[in-house]
């Protein structure tokens, strides 16, 4: 897993006449592309705390930009879902109300074949308002009343053929200045 951090992205020709604020300030990005397998019991999250960014916002008014892109395979055929972390915590601003006994998410799939895999994506702006580092990862979560094989970059098969694929995954985050 290889991380990169860019300070002030700026247009070559400067910021346009009369600006004084906006843009990217930063960016930290993250690539995994070797493969994780574990088991994820039933009515718990698998925290995925070994794929994250952190970001040090330089303003309380700064927003960052979080881009996933995950490629996930189950032992089985079912919904899964997906929250957005942030310091330890789901971060409730990212997640769907609440509606009786329906998972509150940030992003999900169906999981339609044994060997299959799904790529899911995420955009989201966060509003930290605070000047401390803030951590992004990712938890995952299933419906079934079973613990469950979780493969994250690998179909859940991985047989050895070409119909099979080893993909690579991405966490991102971005503070744009307001």
């Amino acid at each position: 897993m290889s991380q990169l951090k860019v300070n002030s992205i700026v247009p070559v020709g400067g910021l346009p006449s009369g600006a004084t604020a906006g843009g990217i300030i930063q960016t930290v990005s993250t690539v995994k592309k070797d493969t994780l397998t574990v088991d994820v019991a039933s009515q718990s999250a698998y925290d995925f705390t070994g794929f994250n960014v952190a970001i040090t916002p330089t303003t309380n008014s700064s927003k960052i930009l979080i881009m996933a892109t995950v490629s996930v395979g189950w032992a089985s055929t079912m919904p899964f879902f997906m929250q957005l972390m942030v310091n330890g915590s789901v971060c409730t601003d990212a997640v769907g109300d609440a509606a009786g006994n329906r998972v509150r998410s940030s992003m999900g799939g169906f999981q339609g074949h044994t060997s299959g895999i799904e790529t899911v994506n995420l955009s989201f702006v966060h509003s930290p308002a605070s000047t401390s580092t803030q951590t992004y990862n990712l938890a995952f979560r299933h419906d079934s009343s079973q613990t469950k094989n979780l493969a994250i970059n690998r179909s859940s098969g991985d047989g050895d053929s070409a119909q099979q694929g080893r993909f690579a995954s991405s966490l991102i985050a971005m503070e744009m200045g307001v």
